[in-house]
């Protein structure tokens, strides 16, 4: 067939995926993206790095570690000289690139069905799909991998450090580079002891035991790398947390396992179907050792929390491109094929004009009402404390989803609680600062730490569940009886004291929100 159309129709799935995440993105908002901002801003204002929060009045003037500062000096000046669209444009590129990186690493060229399956694989997951600091980390994962594929005939570990530090000042994921280093080397050691005492699997083509050496040597020339920042070997303590400290896991719907309400079914059914292939592709000695264990290292990351379907799926296209074009191969050698490429351009041509005009080319978020809006943000509720409350600081306990959002819009505001400190910052010894405000807004108890706190106001969002509504497989796998303890739990007891309380009054209500002030002690 003409290679020209192939050409053509190659580069129109390229720009589809693309198109694809950037009308995702545009229509999406990260909750965390203000104090993102804020913490960018403000130090390309005063040229001074802040290691305490300000944005928090419980937590306030305590050590804060931000795993993510140099992600926040980078998104910053984007955002400002380019625009928040701008922003989206330049981050759109990042999950891309990482898919196309992963298609190079097994074929020598992408294809056609690689490239299908790229967009297919991305239309999988929406739900994950969001303009954040994590969209940068499948791109590192795909660089690391595609070096730890190439070694040892390239001897590549110099880079190693490199991918690794810059990985470490953008996003807190960068110990996923240590742990898929650390798989690839215990698979490859694994190899080498098949070759004495199970032959069948060894593959002479892994490293050698000097390979390995050198592997350990530069992981750990890495993890002292990590330390050149601002926060030196506290950024480990940081991220090392997030292991030890799980009570967010249970409560943040990203963290929550995949099988639990609600379930996205479209990556599920990849994470079904990939398990016969790989068990295939190992038996068959096209899948190595080290893959098959990183395989199964991110298959059950992705089982368990939600969030980490990206990188299963990513770690799943070389597997899923390479059974299509054995068996591609197979049936033309069996059967003359003939494919007409003019309709697939047309077609693909089509789906990219249709994700075009759902595109929001917002150029500011924060004046984009009807997104944030849609988003549930309390935008008209903040505005009403900013007039109410002009001149001087104001100390709130909020819903934990709209820290960011206020850190922004309003930063005389003193919010109880935001997402930076979701999974390491303490209340006390025992108890995370997300257990805390748990325990303040569902359980006894919370009022009366509320009345003896310096809080002047309290915002609450109507809606009680954080959860979308059910679509049919959720009803179907969920039953009636199931979706209404989710959907329709009690109102929070907060809620509920500050309803009979004499102390406090309701002074603003939407269909958002409900505001409450103190008027006396």
């Amino acid at each position: 067939m003409n290679n020209h159309l192939k050409s053509i129709l190659k580069i129109l799935l390229i720009v589809l995926s693309y198109t694809f995440i950037i009308c995702i993105f545009s229509n999406s908002y990260d909750y965390d993206l203000g104090w993102h901002l804020r913490f960018g801003k403000e130090f390309w204002e005063s040229l001074k790095f802040s290691f305490t929060d300000t944005y928090t009045w419980q937590h306030f003037g305590q050590f804060w570690t931000n795993h993510e500062w140099g992600g926040d000096l980078l998104f910053w000046p984007i955002y400002n000289d380019l625009s928040y669209f701008g922003l989206i444009l330049l981050v759109a590129l990042s999950p891309l690139a990482a898919f196309l990186i992963v298609l190079k690493i097994f074929q020598p060229r992408w294809t056609i069905a690689g490239l299908i399956l790229i967009f297919v694989f991305l239309w999988t997951m929406p739900h994950i799909l969001i303009l954040r600091l994590a969209m940068l980390t499948p791109l590192f994962l795909a660089i690391l991998w595609y070096f730890l594929e190439k070694f040892p005939k390239q001897n590549n570990y110099f880079f190693w450090p490199l991918v690794l530090w810059f990985w470490s000042i953008l996003h807190g994921s960068w110990i996923l580079g240590f742990i898929v280093i650390g798989i690839y080397s215990f698979g490859n050691i694994l190899n080498l002891v098949a070759k004495k005492y199970c032959p069948r699997f060894h593959n002479p083509k892994l490293w050698s035991i000097k390979d390995i050496r050198n592997a350990i040597v530069w992981t750990l020339i890495s993890a002292g790398v990590i330390c050149i920042n601002p926060y030196g070997w506290h950024i480990w303590q940081e991220v090392i947390n997030y292991f030890s400290l799980s009570f967010y896991k249970l409560h943040i719907l990203e963290w929550v396992p995949s099988y639990v309400y609600p379930i996205y079914w479209k990556p599920l059914f990849i994470m079904g179907a990939g398990i016969p292939l790989a068990v295939w592709g190992f038996v068959k000695k096209r899948v190595t050792l080290p893959q098959i264990l990183l395989f199964a290292a991110l298959w059950l990351a992705a089982w368990q929390y939600k969030r980490q379907a990206i990188l299963f799926l990513l770690v799943c296209l070389s597997l899923f491109s390479g059974c299509w074009e054995i068996v591609k191969s197979r049936l033309l050698n069996r059967f003359t094929i003939k494919v007409v490429y003019f309709f697939p351009i047309i077609a693909v041509f089509l789906l990219i004009v249709g994700y075009l005009i759902r595109i929001d080319w917002t150029k500011d978020i924060w004046n984009n009402q009807s997104l944030l809006s849609a988003n549930t943000m309390p935008v008209e509720a903040v505005e009403f404390l900013k007039e109410r409350t002009v001149g001087h600081t104001t100390f709130v306990f909020n819903e934990f989803s709209w820290g960011g959002y206020m850190n922004w819009t309003w930063p005389e505001g003193l919010v109880f609680f935001d997402g930076r400190g979701a999974a390491t910052w303490m209340y006390d010894k025992k108890t995370t600062m997300t257990e805390k405000y748990f325990n303040i807004k569902y359980e006894a108890g919370g009022f009366e730490f509320l009345e003896a706190s310096p809080a002047e106001y309290i915002i609450l969002s109507k809606d009680v569940i954080a959860y979308p509504p059910p679509d049919k497989l959720n009803r179907l796998f969920f039953g009636q009886k199931d979706l209404d303890k989710i959907l329709k739990p009690a109102s929070p007891q907060l809620q509920q004291m500050l309803d009979r309380s004499q102390s406090w009054q309701n002074i603003y209500e939407d269909e958002v929100c409900n505001v409450w002030q103190r008027f006396s002690r």
